[in-house]
């Protein structure tokens, strides 16, 4: 159950986890800003999430694991997104011991 707000987006990855995404704060007694994952037993946060009053268009996978979002946000992860759109990067970032959002040059919101 999401609180603060709605899940209004779902995709769901290569091994089967849901990633939701919407307005909520949190979600299944997780705090998680609007994007988050269950592996079947726990939701999980990713990262610091997406600010605002979030209107996510839609998410998508690659075939490498990227998770595509786009909507009406402006950071993801504390990192600025101008176009609306994020990555999140689904392999574990062995220097910082984390998962990465990041920005792409050549998505804009309109393609979502």
């Amino acid at each position: 159950t999401a609180t603060g707000g709605d899940a209004n987006s779902l995709a769901i990855d290569a091994r089967g986890f849901v990633y939701a995404g919407g307005s909520f704060t949190a979600i299944g007694g997780v705090t998680a800003a609007r994007i988050a994952y269950y592996n079947g037993v726990t939701w999980f946060p990713l990262g610091t999430g997406l600010n605002g009053a979030l209107n996510l268009r839609a998410m998508s996978f690659d075939g490498r694991g990227l998770l595509y979002v786009g909507g009406d946000f402006t950071t993801a992860g504390g990192i600025t997104t101008p176009t609306g759109s994020a990555i999140w990067n689904n392999i574990l970032n062995f220097q910082n011991r984390r998962f990465l959002w990041q920005v792409s040059a050549t998505l804009h919101n309109s393609l979502f």
